[in-house]
């Protein structure tokens, strides 16, 4: 099996609290990422833009693969059914490892 570098587009399903004080039990938003974790950490500095806050990761999807390359630097054309991302069990977990606001 070749080795590629696979980076997948996500779709997370967050429970959110605004800069206004609401909370959002349904709030969707894109990232993507080479792992779970990394997609993670760019929708969260996506809402931090925002001044939202992360309080559970409700459920993810990977919609699809963003990009591939093999070892030399050539784009590959995979499909997701092919090379599915590997998801974590615990969304708690992984959540815990974010930076914390102080």
């Amino acid at each position: 099996m070749e080795e590629l570098t696979i980076c997948y587009e996500y779709d997370f399903a967050l429970t959110v609290r605004k800069k206004n004080g609401r909370l959002y039990k349904n709030h969707h938003i894109g990232a993507i990422g080479i792992s779970f974790s990394t997609a993670l950490f760019d929708a969260y500095t996506i809402l931090k833009k925002q001044k939202c806050e992360i309080l559970a990761i409700n459920h993810v999807k990977a919609k699809s693969i963003a990009f591939a390359f093999d070892k030399d630097g050539a784009a590959v054309k995979i499909s997701l059914k092919d090379r599915p991302p590997v998801m974590p069990d615990d969304y708690e977990k992984e959540l815990s490892r974010l930076p914390k606001k102080h």
